[in-house]
């Protein structure tokens, strides 16, 4: 009798094996050939290490439930929404891939169309319209478009003042039924999605090209000369959650012939890591962004040429923007804090220079340009009022630095006495160092390093050791609200407000 329950246990746990791997196979067929990029998200790994299963069910506690009802419009919070609904399988990955628009599209397997259905019509306050023709019932809220037919709820990213017809969710999803398959035409990808990761990514180069600036806001500024225009083949991205010393990991690698222009750029512009600035950079700052650069070579690429377009200066002779960058040899960084008490945003900028002097003393003339007296101060630091703030600009051995600061720091602790970041920028060509914040409380550390041209580590872990990282990380992620459009650009000037 032992032996046969055993056997039946086997047969049922084999079958249900085999039901997953069809329903993931299903949703990878569906990945069109033109996608510029796919990620496959391990939904039961995610949420068994997150401790959000009860049984077969997903249970979302307080915390995370208010913030996915706050950012309904967050692409995650309604993923997450969706596999607590009970009607989406969660024992099979979410596949999200990109469209050759660069529009996110996330592929679910659903084992419970009705319970799906009624939820997500209580939760939009929409109701799903019915195409008897093609199966399929769809549903359009705000900026998603949701379309469920055979099993699979297709979840897309539409700007809402796209024009949506009636028919267009059933001929999306019968397109990509004949599209030939990128999964099913490159193995080698594939191969790489099934490794045992919580995330995996394949972003090609058009994705995180057309991306990049759109999304990720001053981290844009550093990563743009990187990336922008080049010809890598794509990135691959790896990430674990590790639940039990509330430790999360990145890895990434750039696939890249070694006589690319990416690797020839990269090769030529990034320098060995230094930690020099550090001694200028109050401990308070959140963020820290930072890249060694040959100044000379950067200052005859058309990258920046690019940037002196989107933010023009109105005396380009004075501050001759090409001839300062050239001077630079080594760290360029710029790091930032919101100030506790006006809300207003800290921030330094700090570069080392072969000539700090020369680039001080084109700073003051530009200013006064401006018609801008400054203070001197006792250490030579040129000091302009503006509003509640002082911009501060001064030299310390070869690094020059702007700081536009809330209050006077000369008697805080310096980055120096932070491990982490002294450790990240002693080892990183490029590299981000930040604080996650939830409701203004600090949960998490993030660090990101560039080790050499093509390969680059994160971490991230969480401020007690007792708190949960994939929670962490999903709460974060829930947090997020989509960025509003980018101001036009405007003259600068300095003081600058931003």
């Amino acid at each position: 009798m032992k032996v046969m329950l055993k056997l039946l246990w086997a047969c049922v746990a084999t079958m249900a094996l085999c039901a997953c791997e069809n329903a993931e196979n299903k949703l990878e067929k569906l990945v069109p050939a033109d996608a510029c990029g796919v990620v496959r998200i391990d939904v039961p790994s995610i949420l068994d290490k997150a401790q959000l299963l009860e049984g077969d069910m997903v249970r979302l506690d307080d915390d995370l439930l208010d913030l996915t009802t706050a950012h309904y419009d967050n692409l995650v919070s309604r993923l997450v929404r969706l596999c607590a609904s009970g009607g989406i399988d969660v024992d099979v990955p979410i596949y999200l891939y990109f469209d050759n628009r660069n529009k996110p599209v996330a592929l679910i397997a659903v084992d419970d169309n009705e319970r799906l259905v009624t939820m997500v019509e209580e939760e939009t306050g929409k109701n799903f319209v019915s195409d008897n023709k093609n199966e399929t019932k769809h549903l359009r809220d705000k900026d998603y478009s949701y379309s469920l037919q055979e099993n699979v709820l297709l979840l897309r990213f539409v700007l809402a003042d796209v024009p949506y017809e009636a028919e267009q969710p059933a001929n999306y999803y019968n397109s990509l039924k004949t599209s030939q398959g990128l999964l099913e035409k490159n193995e080698e990808i594939a191969d790489f999605l099934h490794e045992e990761n919580d995330v995996n990514a394949y972003l090609t180069a058009k994705c995180i090209d057309e991306i990049l600036p759109a999304e990720m806001g001053p981290l844009a500024l550093v990563a743009l000369p990187l990336f922008k225009g080049h010809d890598f083949n794509a990135m691959r991205v790896t990430f674990n959650l590790d639940s039990k010393n509330s430790l999360a990991t990145l890895n990434t690698a750039i696939e890249a012939q070694d006589g690319s222009a990416y690797s020839t750029f990269l090769s030529q512009v990034l320098v060995q890591p230094s930690v020099s600035f550090l001694e200028v950079v109050p401990a308070s700052m959140e963020n820290v962004i930072g890249i060694n650069v040959n100044g000379e070579v950067l200052a005859a690429m058309p990258q920046l040429t690019a940037l002196q377009e989107a933010f023009p200066l109105s005396h380009p002779s004075v501050l001759n923007l090409p001839a300062l960058m050239a001077t630079i040899d080594g760290p360029l960084v710029i790091a930032s804090a919101p100030d506790p008490y006006t809300g207003e945003n800290n921030f330094i900028f700090t570069a080392r220079s072969k000539a700090p002097e020369a680039v001080l003393d084109s700073v003051s003339a530009y200013a006064e340009l401006q018609g801008q007296e400054p203070m001197h101060a006792y250490s030579g630091d040129l000091i302009y009022e503006y509003g509640m703030r002082q911009m501060t600009v001064g030299v310390r051995d070869s690094i020059f630095f702007v700081k536009a600061m809330t209050y006077d720091d000369s008697g805080e602790d310096k980055l120096t006495h932070l491990p982490d970041v002294t450790d990240l920028f002693s080892h990183s060509m490029a590299g981000i160092y930040g604080q996650a914040r939830l409701d203004g409380n600090l949960v998490g550390i993030y660090t990101y390093g560039l080790k050499d041209i093509k390969h680059g580590e994160g971490l991230f872990y969480t401020v007690n050791d007792d708190d949960n990282v994939a929670l962490t990380v999903l709460k974060l992620l829930c947090s997020f609200s989509p960025a509003p459009p980018a101001p036009a650009a405007a003259e600068a000037k300095l003081p600058v407000d931003s």
